[in-house]
């Protein structure tokens, strides 16, 4: 059994991050567009929504320090609380599907965020580490997917040779994949016409024109290009690259990794550049 740890300090960051995300319409609105606001209803909303962000603050403190977990060659514990604690066990036998899910966040941080899906309900629907450095998600990867140990031998081994196992069965694991679709320019390139990707802009350019108040000196130098056949021509072969470019960076962006892989016990699904996602099935 592994010895019980916190999860990642970095998880206050990245909890801290997501309640100003979703509190930021709120923000904008009470300390931006009613920033000279003198009015009762201005002022004590204010101060309820930094109270509720302060709130929400401590609590996310106190629950990283009463939040824990653990493996043996079996199962998951989780443990919550100080005065009253809980516990979750969660087999590994019941985990079905392995996702990783790698943002701008992690990426800055060299972390990831890893879920183990089962086919349990409730809460122990899933086991998710939000904010996870990228050596401890392959060890517990490692150490969940590798052929179960006779629990006497298991109980033998120490906390760093199983650090050490786990390590070297990564590189077992990596060598032992079999990659059947890996995406060349020339199908990134085919996928961004299939999916329409590039008729992205033509709504977002209609948008500007609408917002824009066209005078009459502009209406008459549009009319003119309009004219010009040339001139026009131009116009609309400029816009169509630029179309296919953005449709290429966009598809490139979110399919630029695409790779789908095996071995004998997973089928292993990745894509994405800058938001990288990994997934992986059990083929048992």
């Amino acid at each position: 059994m592994t010895k019980s740890q916190r999860y990642h300090p970095l998880l206050l960051l990245f909890h801290l991050g997501k309640t100003i995300k979703n509190s930021f319409f709120a923000i904008v609105f009470l300390f931006v567009i009613k920033m000279g606001s003198k009015s009762a209803f201005t002022f004590y909303s204010r101060w309820t929504l930094l109270l509720i962000l302060v709130i929400i603050s401590i609590s996310q403190i106190f629950k990283w320090f009463t939040h824990k977990y653990e493996l043996d060659d079996r199962s998951f514990h989780l443990y919550e609380g100080i005065f009253r604690k809980s516990e979750r066990t969660i087999p590994f036998a019941k985990i079905q599907n392995i996702s990783r899910h790698t943002n701008l966040f992690h990426r800055i941080f060299k972390l990831t965020s890893i879920s183990f899906e089962t086919g349990m309900k409730g809460d122990d629907a899933t086991v998710k580490f939000e904010v996870i450095s990228q050596k401890e998600a392959d060890r517990i990867e490692a150490h969940i997917t590798r052929p179960k140990r006779d629990e006497s031998t298991s109980s033998s081994i120490s906390h760093d040779d199983q650090i050490l196992s786990s390590e070297m069965e990564i590189k077992n694991v990596d060598s032992e994949r079999r990659i059947h679709f890996r995406p060349t320019i020339r199908d990134i390139f085919k996928a961004s016409f299939t999916s329409l990707s590039f008729l992205v802009l033509i709504p977002f350019c209609f948008k500007i024109i609408d917002k824009l108040h066209v005078e009459k000196e502009a209406e008459g130098i549009i009319t003119s290009i309009v004219k010009s056949w040339w001139i026009a021509a131009m116009i609309i072969s400029i816009f169509i690259v630029a179309s296919v470019i953005f449709g290429m960076v966009r598809t490139f962006i979110k399919y630029g990794k695409y790779e789908i892989s095996s071995d004998f016990e997973r089928i292993y699904i990745t894509k994405g550049v800058i938001d990288e996602t990994a997934f992986s099935i059990s083929t048992r």
